[in-house]
């Protein structure tokens, strides 16, 4: 049972204010519960300690310090607020259960609800981050698996007449063919990873290879429990709540067009990369 009534929504915002006067166990717990909180929110109390290199003990004390008399009170918590962004399935069943006249039209507005969210989070000084991180990249990859592959490709399309190398990494191959085509990345590179809920673990892992070999990643998730964010040098929040589906990939797919925007006007030479794009594609499009 909880000593505190928050929101179980607020548990990690919760986690990251209170470690820094923990004493060194809880940081590490914390660090750990941060990092992988899917790893976290299932592992037994010996597990996790064993993990942060603390006590059972410790993490007794880590739970209670968080607001739970006991530590299974803090882990079924943590699985609940995991749940909530993994289980799309139950947002149907609870749009489902209060019905709206025009479901298609709610959503569209929540949409709109959402770009409007992620603009008030996303500040300019962002955009102009991410461009001057993409112009200054040797070469540039993007990747995403899932629905965020849709996104990756249009950030591919959206970014490719701007970018002098520019390489899409998530193909019909899979995870295995995205590594192979990352196998030279390396100091100087950029990788733009997209993962929205559920979750890609591929992308996770690849994103947190490049960082490994020295390359520079601009992570575009939604949330700041998403383990994206623990290997980002340059993370892009884009808040994507969503009433039926996982996440709305609405705030992601603006974010990429308004960057390609932010490159056409800022880059010296974009009327020549564009001129030629137009040159070389206009003998397949139809006036």
């Amino acid at each position: 049972m909880k000593i505190h009534s928050q929101d179980d929504s607020m548990l990690f915002q919760r986690i990251s204010s209170l470690r820094v006067d923990m004493p060194i166990a809880g940081q590490k717990l914390a660090e750990v519960v941060l990092t992988d909180p899917f790893e976290s929110a299932t592992a037994a109390i010996d597990v996790l300690a064993k993990t942060a290199g603390v006590s059972t003990a410790s993490a007794n004390r880590f739970a209670r310090q968080l607001g739970f008399e006991r530590y299974s009170d803090f882990r079924q918590a943590l699985f609940a607020e995991v749940r909530r962004i993994l289980k799309p399935e139950d947002k149907l069943k609870s749009g489902r259960a209060a019905p709206v006249t025009n479901p298609g039209y709610m959503a569209f507005t929540e949409a709109a609800d959402n770009l409007q969210s992620a603009a008030s989070v996303v500040g300019g000084q962002v955009f102009t981050a991410v461009a001057d991180a993409v112009r200054s990249a040797k070469r540039v990859y993007i990747l995403g698996f899932g629905t965020s592959n849709a996104i990756a490709r249009l950030a591919a399309h959206m970014l490719e007449p701007l970018v002098d190398d520019l390489r899409e990494c998530a193909t019909a191959g899979g995870a295995e063919d995205a590594a192979r085509r990352l196998h030279a990345i390396g100091p100087g590179d950029l990788i733009i990873a997209i993962t929205l809920p559920r979750y890609s673990r591929d992308t996770v892992n690849l994103a947190k290879a490049a960082l490994t070999r020295g390359a520079s990643v601009v992570g575009i998730t939604d949330n700041l429990l998403s383990p994206l964010i623990a290997v980002s040098t340059l993370p892009v929040v884009l808040p994507s709540d969503d009433r039926f589906h996982a996440a709305s990939s609405v705030p992601a797919m603006a974010f990429v067009e308004a960057l390609s925007t932010a490159l056409a006007v800022q880059a010296p030479d974009a009327d020549a990369k564009l001129a030629a794009f137009t040159e070389i594609s206009e003998g397949y499009i139809s006036e």
